[in-house]
């Protein structure tokens, strides 16, 4: 490759002289030297590659220059692509003859993506179905079975049979016991693909899963215009136009018809972030959010005028928006929805991603947005109710086994082989219970109503519902044991072995029914305090329901004094989602804990989110601090949201003026550092932004020493720290 021989001679000897030696028991032993080499992690290796790769990459790029060897152009005057490197892979690109160009790709995309259920097929029979419980199948499909294709469905949209076939592998599998016997899919694989708290498993549906991935490509394409692929593509076909707008073009390859699969979903999910709103016409353009973007609705009494644009709405001296003119113009949904977006006139106009935080699109948003579209065009009476949406939530955060988990989820489903169940299937045998022979075996009745379950429940010394398990709705009875398990003054063993009762009642029905066993009551609840001693004593008995608060949470540390001669400001804020309002505020407190400088409270309206709310609080008392000539300073807050945005300020793309804000306020200051604590250490600060909330104190104030009505935990928190 033209390496001068004496840097040859020094890579070599460096190569050649490498000696190892072997630790065992913590002490070196022997003397290796190897005499093909470097091993291949040796640190020195992925050095050498890159030379090599350099000066491949520069011989290449003679030649060229030379004319000695042409790459392919796939539309003049693009470029021409000789080579591609990725990661130790090297694919070269030359002139061939006719006769020796072989086909790359063939017509068939069968035979071209026929490899993906081959593979999956493969990897899937070589688990044993039947010894994997349901938890160890769903993490195996969600990391085996849709992590297979995702190469392939990056580049190529898969065809329909394609997806068929996939989804038929891994339903077989999900359903199978190991015993190649097919089993009955109790459950569609539509439904299995819903959210968990929507009654489904959280698997991909392959379609949507292939779209997004595409949308990914497509994104990076528009995005990135003067990389090499979109330099290819835009020479091929949109020499004139944009990529977001141009047709199909003549001849399209299969990736670039697969390409504008995904470009349907990036369009969709496209909108319009407004900076100084000079490049935004008001009317037609996508610049708001609700659950898909869309263009704005105009007021029925107003004049409609096509010419006006986004930035005749903002005042350009102050940046804000004109709020009499926005009223006028806009309908009062609408109007309200324009207030909250935050304008930056010293930006311009931009297109993002609008279903991220930062703006860019992802594969995961672009799968959600998907999930959107979909429950949109489903009727309103057929979305789940609050009430079984917080079930099934609940549902999978019981403390207890996955397997437990997910037997849960088939009883909730229907998917227990119950002999009602099975006559629902076209089975025919006699529906009748085999253990009390007085009525239909339904999942129902096997778990709460039959007389052998119900002296069960009354062995467990769980509190029962006053008039009685119902006994026809699975829902309601699980829906019931759930809220017991929140109840704290039932005792922890107890109230959280419910999920054991039912495993066991289900157990000594298929004991009876395949091996003719009877477990009587006392046997099962014999067996269920077994179970439930020998998990408690593995895991932590804390109770099985994360609380919201974390004011509340035990071992939060509490707030501490600041050094000597330093002073300590801790922020807190509230956001009430129905009326747009956030309550900010922030409280000074010097080493000795007691001697209270000041502290503030004040209401903002028209806030869009949580994340705006913390970050205005955290404005507002800099800025106050700033006033009252303040110049070393101490920050604590317990706001999550407010701490991700001033790290990671581009993750936050619509926040950025008030962002910029509050970073050049922090220039006045001689010396400043922010804390992140708990919510107890930050208990008072976050008391006084909720009483904006909760008690409608919108009045702002800034006042001396502490608030009254805190006074004895201003001084529990001046006694610990």
């Amino acid at each position: 490759m033209g390496f001068e021989r004496t840097w040859v001679s020094w890579i070599m000897s460096c190569v050649s002289t490498v000696t190892y030696k072997v630790l065992l028991n913590g002490r070196s032993h022997g003397f290796i030297k190897r005499e093909r080499g470097i091993r291949q992690c040796d640190p020195l290796s992925p050095f050498l590659f890159i030379l090599c790769a350099e000066a491949l990459v520069s011989c290449l790029n003679r030649s060229e220059a030379l004319g000695k060897l042409h790459g392919i152009c796939l539309a003049p005057p693009g470029p021409a692509v000789h080579h591609l490197l990725f990661a130790d892979d090297s694919l070269l690109m030359c002139r061939a003859s006719v006769e020796e160009a072989e086909e790359l790709i063939s017509g068939s995309k069968r035979k071209l993506l026929n490899f993906l259920q081959e593979k999956l097929q493969g990897r899937l029979r070589g688990y044993y179905a039947k010894a994997l419980s349901q938890g160890g199948k769903e993490v195996l499909i969600k990391s085996v079975g849709l992590a297979l294709p995702v190469y392939a469905m990056s580049v190529f949209k898969l065809p329909i049979d394609l997806f068929k076939k996939l989804t038929s592998a891994m339903t077989e599998f999900w359903w199978s016991s190991g015993d190649n016997k097919r089993k009955i899919p109790w459950v569609a694989w539509q439904k299995l693909c819903r959210d968990k708290d929507k009654g489904g498993l959280g698997f991909h549906d392959i379609g949507k899963f292939n779209q997004s991935l595409l949308g990914k490509q497509a994104w990076r394409i528009w995005k990135y215009p003067n990389s090499l692929l979109a330099q290819i593509l835009r020479n091929r076909y949109f020499k004139n136009g944009d990529f977001l707008g141009c047709a199909m073009g003549a001849r399209p390859s299969y990736a670039w018809r697969s390409l504008l699969h995904g470009r349907e979903l990036l369009s969709q999910g496209l909108v319009k972030a407004i900076g100084d709103g000079k490049e935004t016409r008001v009317w037609g353009v996508n610049w708001i959010i609700d659950e898909v973007p869309r263009p704005l609705k105009y007021r029925a009494d107003s004049t409609i005028d096509l010419t006006l644009h986004v930035s005749d709405l903002i005042n350009q001296s102050t940046g804000q928006w004109e709020t009499t003119r926005v009223q006028q113009v806009f309908s009062q949904h609408d109007a309200i929805r324009v207030l909250q977006l935050k304008t930056n006139i010293l930006r311009r106009d931009t297109w993002v991603w609008g279903f991220s935080k930062n703006g860019e699109y992802s594969s995961r948003s672009g799968y959600k947005f998907l999930e959107t579209l979909q429950d949109l065009d489903v009727p309103a009476s057929a979305s789940l109710p609050p009430l079984e949406k917080q079930l099934w939530s609940d549902l999978w955060k019981t403390k207890t086994s996955p397997k437990l988990r997910h037997f849960f989820w088939r009883a909730l489903s229907g998917a227990l082989a119950v002999k009602e169940r099975l006559r629902s299937r076209g089975i025919m045998m006699d529906s009748t219970c085999d253990t009390c022979r007085a009525g239909p075996e339904s999942i129902c009745h096997v778990l709460f109503t039959c007389p052998k379950a119900k002296e069960v429940w009354e062995r467990s010394s769980i509190p029962l519902p006053p008039a009685g398990f119902s006994t026809n709705s699975t829902f309601l009875n699980l829906h019931y044991l759930l809220s017991c398990s929140k109840n704290k003054s039932i005792n922890a063993n107890i109230r959280l072995s419910f999920p054991w009762i039912l495993w066991h009642l289900w157990k000594s029905r298929n004991a009876l029914f395949f091996e003719h066993i009877h477990y009587d009551a006392a046997a099962i609840i014999t067996k269920v305090k077994e179970d439930v001693d020998i998990w408690f004593q593995v895991e932590d008995p804390t109770p099985c329901f994360a609380t919201s608060s974390a004011t509340t949470q035990p071992g939060d540390p509490k707030w501490r004094r600041p050094p000597p001669n330093s002073v300590k400001c801790n922020i807190g804020a509230s956001w009430h989602r129905g009326h747009f309002t956030s309550g900010a505020s922030w409280i000074v407190r010097d080493q000795s804990g007691l001697a209270l400088l000041s502290h503030s409270r004040r209401s903002y309206a028209m806030v869009s989110s949580p994340t705006e709310a913390e970050l205005l609080s955290f404005y507002w008392a800099i800025e106050s601090l700033k006033n009252l000539h303040f110049r070393e300073m101490i920050f604590e807050s317990s706001l999550a949201l407010a701490k991700e945005a001033l790290l990671l300020p581009d993750l936050f793309p619509q926040f950025r003026p008030l962002l910029d804000a509050i970073f050049s306020l922090l220039q006045t200051f001689e010396s400043w550092s922010f804390v992140h604590i708990s919510g107890t250490g930050n208990r008072i600060a976050n008391a006084i932004a909720n009483s904006v909330m909760d008690f409608n104190l919108f009045q702002s104030y800034v006042g001396s020493n502490g608030p009254v009505w805190l006074h004895d935990l201003l001084l529990d928190d001046a006694a610990s720290g």
